[in-house]
Parts: structure tokens; C-alpha cells; sequence
């Protein structure tokens, strides 16, 4: 079942998603393949995380469409990988609304509906990276996507990426983990979207 993190800066926030990979097996709501959702090798937060094992790999959950999504979650890239995304905001027909993912372990990769950002990043193999997205849909030519990228649970004052001209004009409905080339036992926890801004992660 769903869990919420006592640690939360701000315990009060409702949440459209809040998944904690503490129990056994696939959560209730998620749909996996190839993961293992409740892996307690080296957990990322608490005592489980989710584990990619292939490169098929993949996990989902839906909620209530929405115009505009705030989300975060915890990831570890554990193995060099060409190029994948790994935390995607998506519509109910999984078209990526906005998405985070990694090239090699140097850059990361962010996309949209028209758009793509690849920088330097500070995601070095084995490390922890906190990862907060933002998406708000558009008409045609005005969907906002930004998201916030850092080494530490402080959420950074400046998105690292962000658009005001994406092509989206879908609603946000399903929050999705994948796999790709090369990214077995990449790792993720502490899964929140929410319809208001999501703050400092916690300790």
C-alpha cells in the first residue's frame, strides 16, 4: 500500500501519488515488469526501493488527469547506460509530457512534446539524485515543463531545466519508471505527485 514518509518537510501535502516501496511485491495501483519492486539489497530511502532488473524494465501507476503535476522521486543510476528515460510524466496513452533520464553517466537528458535539454549532470554512478518535475499543460505551443536536479534533499531555488514553449496539450494521468539500454539495478523510491509544489525531500 501507499505510505507516507514521516520526514516530509511538509507532512499536511496531499498527494495524487505516494508510494514509498516499503511493502512486498508490486504496490497496489502500480503495474510492473521486470522490476523488483521491493528490493532491500541497498535501499535509496527507508528499508525497500524499486529495481530495475532488465532493460525492459518498467513500472506505472495512474491518478486523476490533471492540467498541471507536480512530482518527485529519488534515483540511483547504477550502471553506465548509452541513453534512457527513467521518470516520465505521461498522458493515459503513455505520451511522454515530460521526462528525466540519463546519458552515460555525464549528462542527463530532459524531454517534452518538442523539446530537449542534455547537460553535464551530477548523477555520478552509485550516487543518489533528487529529482522534482513540474508539468503544466498548453494550447499548442505554451506547456510549461521544469525540473529541478540535485545531490542533496534541499530542492535547488532554479529549475536546472525548464520550458514555457512545449507542445504538450495533453493532461497528466500516469507517472511511469523505465528501463532501456544498459540500465539494470538502477534504482528508485519515494514516489510523490501531488497538484501543489513539492518541497525539500526528506533526510
Amino acid at each position: 500500500m501507499n505510505l507516507v514518509n514521516p520526514f516530509l518537510v511538509s507532512p499536511s501535502q496531499s498527494y495524487l501519488v505516494s508510494e514509498d516501496f516499503e511493502g512486498t511485491g508490486t504496490p497496489s495501483g502500480w503495474t510492473a515488469s521486470g522490476m523488483t519492486m521491493d528490493d532491500a539489497t541497498t535501499p535509496l530511502v527507508g528499508s525497500k526501493s524499486a529495481r530495475i532488473n532488465n532493460t525492459n524494465a518498467y513500472a506505472y501507476v495512474d491518478f486523476t488527469a490533471q492540467d498541471e503535476v507536480w512530482s518527485f522521486a529519488v534515483y540511483q543510476n547504477n550502471t553506465n547506460v548509452p541513453w534512457v528515460e527513467q521518470l516520465i510524466i505521461a498522458a493515459s496513452d503513455d505520451t511522454v509530457l515530460l521526462s528525466y533520464g540519463t546519458l552515460f553517466d555525464s549528462q542527463y537528458w530532459c524531454l517534452a512534446p518538442g523539446k530537449l535539454n542534455n547537460s553535464a549532470s551530477t548523477n555520478p554512478l552509485g550516487s543518489k539524485v533528487y529529482i522534482w518535475m513540474h508539468y503544466k499543460k498548453g494550447s499548442g505551443s505554451n506547456a510549461e515543463g521544469h525540473i529541478y536536479i540535485s545531490s542533496t534533499t534541499t530542492k535547488p531555488g532554479s529549475p536546472s531545466v525548464s520550458w514555457t514553449d512545449s507542445t504538450a496539450t495533453q493532461q497528466a494521468s500516469r507517472f511511469r519508471i523505465k528501463g532501456g539500454g544498459g540500465s539494470e539495478a538502477h534504482q528508485f523510491d519515494y514516489v510523490r505527485v501531488s497538484i501543489t509544489a513539492i518541497g525539500d525531500a526528506p533526510a
